[in-house]
């Protein structure tokens, strides 16, 4: 009959949707615990365009040249494996307990101050000629800072300071033939909250620079500028930047990392060039009204936290790096870290070298 007819009909029918929905359901399911897994930081890939596997139980990190052990180890001989177990990861890519971060509120201003103003009466930053391009209108004894000339923000403005002759001409020959060694790859073209970045790029790891002279002080000498331990240093992100090449604008905080990440945040990030550039490649800070020329040998330096909260976002510190115009741009940039960096790299819990 008619309603014999329809019945299976209507059956099937009622059957798809419901079908539909539950694939649709268990596949948001799976993003969101996929995302969960990269964004909290168990399950990290060494490639940009991270994607995690659609099975979040095993947490493989399919698209990675290295896959993580269940120790939560880095094992770059073997690609066959997998994140058995999420509390594996949990428990050694947390903050170790008792351990404390690099920063307390008002330690920042503490610092940039004793580098521009020399305000400890230490002398020890004169050598590189200092300059505030850009500073709270405040400092930390409640007295003004010097009026700023610079800048075309006239409201309060993050620290932004620039630091002469930071490396001798030798040395930024040399870390631009490191980035060679390490081979300089074209960065991926990303549209999203780091903004495009079109640049080439190396790594320089612990074992790129543990047992060579030349780097290693570098590396000690930006410990030594911004007070802590060469463990909460990220590795060297050499860079290369040709006639077009830029980076939009973009922010150097990760907020995965405010979430008891064990390498904490990133408490600034220092930069510097390793070339002249004929025309353009500045980096360009919007809300301060800033830009800075690439000299060879000179350093930039800028917190991403802010002074009363070092787990919180500095919004005002977002930059860029406009087009190489003419010639080309080398720089070398790092993240100074809250805590213990080269243990959680060592253990598998950060990508690449961030």
């Amino acid at each position: 009959s008619f309603i014999n007819t329809v019945q299976p009909t209507l059956k099937e029918a009622l059957n798809t949707t419901i079908n539909s929905a539950i694939m649709k359901f268990g596949l948001f399911v799976t993003i969101i615990s996929c995302s969960y897994l990269f964004f909290g930081g168990q399950c990290i890939d060494t490639k940009e365009d991270t994607t995690c596997s659609t099975n979040p139980d095993s947490a493989t990190c399919t698209n990675s040249p290295d896959y993580h052990s269940g120790s939560g180890k880095l094992d770059s001989k073997r690609k066959d494996q997998t994140i058995t177990s999420n509390q594996d990861v949990k428990d050694i890519c947390v903050i170790t307990p008792g351990s404390k971060p690099a920063w307390k509120a008002g330690d920042l201003n503490a610092l940039f101050e004793n580098i521009v103003d020399d305000a400890n009466g230490s002398g020890e930053y004169l050598t590189y000629n200092p300059k505030a391009q850009s500073r709270p209108k405040i400092k930390a004894d409640g007295s003004p800072s010097p009026p700023r000339t610079n800048t075309i923000n006239t409201d309060d403005s993050p620290w932004l300071v620039s630091l002469e002759n930071f490396l001798t001409d030798e040395e930024a020959d040399y870390l631009i033939e490191v980035g060679k060694r390490q081979q300089y790859q074209l960065s991926e073209q990303r549209k999203d909250s780091l903004g495009t970045r079109t640049s080439y790029s190396a790594w320089c790891r612990r074992d790129c620079w543990k047992d060579d002279a030349t780097v290693s002080s570098v590396v000690d000498r930006i410990a030594k500028v911004t007070k802590v331990e060469t463990k909460q240093l990220s590795n060297l992100q050499l860079l290369r930047y040709e006639e077009g090449q830029k980076f939009k604008q973009h922010t150097d905080f990760a907020a995965f990392l405010s979430r008891g990440r064990a390498q904490g945040q990133r408490l600034m990030t220092f930069l510097i060039y390793l070339s002249d550039v004929e025309e353009g490649g500045e980096t360009s800070f919007p809300y301060s009204g800033v830009t800075i020329q690439p000299r060879k040998g000179h350093a930039v330096l800028w917190p991403n936290v802010m002074n009363d909260d070092p787990d919180a976002k500095e919004i005002r510190a977002d930059h860029m790096s406009l087009p190489v115009l003419k010639g080309v741009k080398h720089a070398v940039s790092i993240y100074i870290h809250a805590r213990d960096f080269e243990m959680a790299h060592e253990n598998g819990c950060v990508a690449q070298g961030r």
